[in-house]
């Protein structure tokens, strides 16, 4: 282990090793060793001189050696798919604060669901030999993942997991949360429920429209192809979307609207209030993600509501304990899933209790 001097005559690009420092401070590298790591006892007196003889030479622990020597960096890879979502705000601060409890530190990286993106950060985890990674996934690509097994690098998925590769996960139940936002509607007396579907290349798009045509055809309810469209979980796309079921003819235009998450409804609200839709006076509304404005726009926003910061708590504790026990998941083994139920949160809406709030277990 060793620092570059930053002065000196002589010695301008030399690096400064612990034997440098026991011998400015007249005692052995073994003492040294044990006042900068801190273990084992050092008189106060000699630490004192070990640290002002560590100060004086601009001496500090070459960080990735010391890494190598303990075989463990402390740092926990941190992959997700799209960093300007507030959701994946609060699901990396409950990461954080449970990898901050045990010194641990989060590395994090943004792919924008992009696979190739996921790669890149991939093969820099490895090479950076994290201690583990947690995961959203891009998407149903999974090939490049390979390398953690080889690496023997732990995985815990969170929120999303390729549907072709194992290991183990945290996720919400989106099908039953998209079920019970749909059989809502359907108990208010709508019948021409549309919704705004998420990709289909991940699973919590792929599962909230399942819920939703689940809960549609316990009913008896036909769906018309056009009440369904199609968006990336991102504004831009409910937008179009609303816009598109809006412009179908008034004897087919939907009397209710679900839509799979936060984004996509901030969209959705933005079309709506350009075009006159009243809610839920033309249009009865329900989110999924319960996000802080939802409370405040008018009328307040009925949503399905996951526990994220919980998600990203429960998937640190998962990877910590895989780390400790050196444990890496098979390529194809079936998950050992947390699954996290959500919750109804009706508001107005829907139009039903308006301005009033009721929570239901899903």
């Amino acid at each position: 282990m060793g620092a570059t001097v930053a002065g000196g005559a002589g010695r301008a690009h030399s690096p400064i090793t612990i034997k440098d420092v026991a011998l400015q401070a007249g005692t052995s590298t073994a003492t040294v060793s044990r006042v900068l790591n801190g273990t084992g006892f050092v008189s106060p007196e000699l630490r004192a001189r070990v640290l002002a003889a560590a100060r004086d030479l601009g001496y500090s622990p070459n960080a990735v050696a010391r890494s190598l020597k303990q075989r463990s960096t402390h740092i926990i890879g941190v992959i997700i798919s799209d960093i300007a979502n507030p959701f994946f705000g609060s699901v990396v601060r409950g990461i954080e604060d449970v990898l901050a409890a045990r010194q641990y530190h989060p590395l994090l990286c943004n792919t924008d669901r992009n696979a190739d993106k996921e790669a890149m950060y991939v093969r820099l985890f490895c090479e950076r030999r994290v201690d583990g990674v947690i995961i959203s996934a891009a998407g149903q690509r999974a090939d490049h993942l390979a390398i953690l097994r080889e690496q023997g690098i732990p995985w815990v998925f969170v929120n999303r997991r390729p549907p072709a590769f194992g290991g183990p996960a945290v996720l919400t139940d989106n099908r039953a949360g998209a079920y019970e936002a749909t059989l809502h509607l359907i108990d208010l007396g709508h019948r021409r429920i549309g919704v705004v579907a998420g990709p289909q290349d991940v699973n919590t798009g792929i599962d909230r429209l399942a819920g939703y045509q689940e809960a549609m055809e316990a009913r008896g309810l036909a769906i018309d192809p056009d009440w369904v469209v199609y968006g990336d979980f991102r504004e831009e796309s409910g937008y179009q979307g609303a816009r598109k079921l809006m412009a179908l003819p008034p004897e087919r235009r939907i009397t209710a609207l679900f839509v799979t998450n936060n984004q996509m409804t901030i969209g959705v609200l933005r079309a709506l209030r350009e075009l006159g839709v009243r809610i839920p006076d033309d249009v009865a509304l329900v989110g999924f993600d319960d996000s802080e404005w939802a409370r405040i726009v008018d009328p307040p926003l009925t949503t399905v509501a996951q526990r994220i910061y919980e998600m990203g708590t429960a998937a640190a504790r998962m990877l910590l304990r895989a780390v400790a026990r050196t444990a890496v998941p098979a390529l194809n083994e079936p998950g050992r899933d947390i699954l996290l139920k959500p919750r109804l949160i009706v508001r107005a809406s829907c139009g039903a209790g308006r301005l009033t709030v009721r929570e239901r277990g899903a």
